[in-house]
């Protein structure tokens, strides 16, 4: 992974983490700002996850930038971290401080170049993310994961895997429209491009990059050397030239001037000047703090730029200081570019004798690197296929994860469906055992009813029957008292008989009547004597009749009166009833009683 891109990585996650106090007496000692939220929150709840999880971000960080001064047991402490962060966000359900716990040792993992490791933290911080909601903070630490399990990838030249996981970045940049999110996915793109040797693409990236006036100046300063780069690989020292002059621009004084002199340097040695190149990587060696690999990088180019000056002594005086670095720690590539120069040198200097025993040396360092590089490529194949081996297992438990809800929700489904079911059949059955009794109560209300009636009608048949006999008894009585008396009496005692009998059967057939007009009719009378409450007996009568409908006549006979009284009693019926309008029918105006 190029220097350049750690610092972007760096400085974007040193955005989101709360300013730390790095000078502690104690490596494992939290700073006041971590420590007092600690002791401020002693029970498990997510303020205590927060917590604990910006203390592990804080030794991450701190780890990475004191790797001479890490004790032993720093990755124990950060793991022993992880796991508690874990366990206390599964018992109080808070998956996204779990999530955020498995970035960070993702993280810690990436930072020391065990991309395996890292992958494993990561994917399993990506499958927790998405289980939970669209929230700002749950999609910012998602797109943080995307772009660093493409890295992952991108390492072990698994391209494919690594695309895969830039375009689901950039839909999320695409979504949230994030200012520093885009800048990030486009270092990662550029990064892309350039591993596949897609160098236009490249280009135009990094360019994209520096149009934007709102970036810092690290963020500009590592576009600038990407392109000098690049243009260096190219050889085009003229095209690398204009990009070098903003590189001393926009230099942060916290990062080593080193990769910029030997870009400077690079750039004069392509354009045939060596006497600036010689400046150049002069400068470079003595940058303090260098490495040894950097310096034996730097040892080699210094011989180069001395042999094309004829400096022979010099050349080989760099080349002996550059050699033995190499051999030291394995640097095969740069053993192999120092024997090329030296094999120049040997011939110039007509001792071809060396040249010939420099070039057996040559070879041999050629078949080592060969050897080399093998190892690496199958070591590489085969943490491309534990890094497969770990994404498969990681999709299969999802799969998994994803089969027990589905089984959960499905039993939840028929639990839910059984007790409806359930609660139907009970409501059914109270219904149909409430229709039962409701019907029992209507049957047995009818044959209340029905026995009512019979009573009735009984008592009424007895009652006629007792009036009928006395009737009898009283014609009797009469027609006995017609024997003494004289034929003068007779006629009169006749007359006056035939009207009782008249009056007789009259009445009781308006008794007969008004039984079962109320049988049939039984809130007539209270309705009408509510709106009407000064009609007579008679006039009550007469509008039960005129309700059935009934023919002048008809009325007549029952009433045992006859027509014209009845049309009279009609007419006097209207202005009682308030009926103004001749034209009003009797039997609509009865029809809502």
């Amino acid at each position: 992974m190029p220097g350049y891109l750690k610092w972007i990585y760096i400085t974007f996650i040193l955005l989101t983490v709360p300013c730390f106090l790095w000078a502690q007496p104690d490596y494992f000692a939290l700073p006041d700002s971590i420590a007092i939220i600690s002791r401020q929150y002693p029970k498990e709840d997510t303020a205590r996850v927060s917590a604990l999880n910006n203390a592990l971000e804080y030794f991450v960080i701190k780890t990475y930038q004191n790797k001479q001064d890490t004790p032993e047991d720093v990755e124990n402490h950060i793991l022993f971290l992880i796991n508690e962060i874990c366990h206390l966000s599964d018992k109080i359900g808070y998956p996204y401080g779990k999530a955020k716990a498995n970035y960070s040792g993702g993280y810690y993992y990436f930072l020391n170049g065990d991309f395996v490791k890292s992958l494993q933290y990561f994917i399993t911080t990506q499958n927790l993310l998405l289980k939970l909601s669209a929230a700002p903070q749950n999609q910012q630490l998602l797109f943080q994961t995307y772009i660093l399990k493409s890295d992952c990838y991108m390492t072990y030249s698994m391209f494919s895997e690594s695309f895969e996981d830039i375009q689901k970045a950039q839909k999320l940049s695409e979504e949230f429209d994030n200012h520093p999110w885009n800048f990030v996915l486009n270092c990662v793109m550029a990064e892309f491009y350039r591993k596949m040797n897609y160098t236009e693409k490249t280009l135009t990236i990094y360019k994209e990059i520096l149009n934007d006036s709102t970036l810092p100046a690290i963020s500009k300063y590592a576009a600038y050397s990407s392109i000098v780069d690049i243009y260096n690989e190219l050889q085009e020292p003229d095209s690398a030239q204009i990009y070098m002059d903003s590189i001393f621009c926009y230099r942060n004084p916290g990062i080593s001037p080193t990769p910029m002199l030997l870009s400077q340097g690079d750039i004069y040695a392509q354009k045939k000047n060596f006497e600036a190149a010689m400046k150049y990587y002069r400068e470079a060696s003595e940058t303090p703090n260098n490495l040894l690999i950097n310096q034996a990088e730097i040892l080699v180019r210094m011989a180069n730029a001395n042999y094309h000056l004829k400096k022979y002594p010099d050349a080989l005086d760099a080349l002996s200081k550059s050699m033995e670095i190499a051999e030291t720690y394995f640097l095969y590539e740069i053993q192999k570019q120092g024997l090329e120069i030296k094999i120049n040198i040997m011939e110039a200097l007509g001792k071809y004798k060396d040249a010939l025993q420099v070039e057996k040396v040559y070879r041999a360092v050629t078949d080592s690197l060969e050897k080399k590089q093998n190892k690496e490529h199958v070591r590489q194949l085969m943490l491309q296929k534990e890094m497969k081996t770990i994404e498969e297992h990681a999709k299969i438990n999802l799969l998994i994860e994803q089969q027990k809800h589905q089984q959960q929700q499905i039993k939840l489904i028929i639990g839910l469906s059984f007790f409806a079911l359930l609660s139907i059949i009970v409501f059914l059955f109270f219904c149909w055992k409430n229709a039962s009794l409701q019907t029992k109560k209507a049957e047995l209300k009818n044959k209340e009813m029905e026995l009512d009636l019979r009573n009735r009608e009984l008592t009424s048949n007895i009652l006629s029957q007792i009036q009928k006999n006395e009737l009898l008894n009283d014609i009797i009585s009469h027609l006995k008292k017609l024997e003494s008396e004289d034929s003068e009496n007779i006629i009169e005692s006749v007359h006056k008989l035939i009207y009782e009998l008249k009056q007789a059967i009259a009445g009781n057939l308006r008794q007969d009547f008004d039984y079962y007009f109320v049988q049939t009719h039984p809130n007539f009378y209270n309705s009408l004597l509510t709106d009407y409450p000064l009609l007579t007996q008679h006039e009550l009568h007469l509008c039960a009749f005129l309700k059935l409908n009934l023919t002048t006549k008809d009325i007549a006979a029952i009433s045992n009166i006859s027509p014209d009284s009845v049309k009279t009693a009609r007419k006097r019926l209207r202005k009682s009833l308030r009926m103004n309008n001749p034209n009003d029918n009797f039997a609509n105006f009865f029809a809502k009683y």
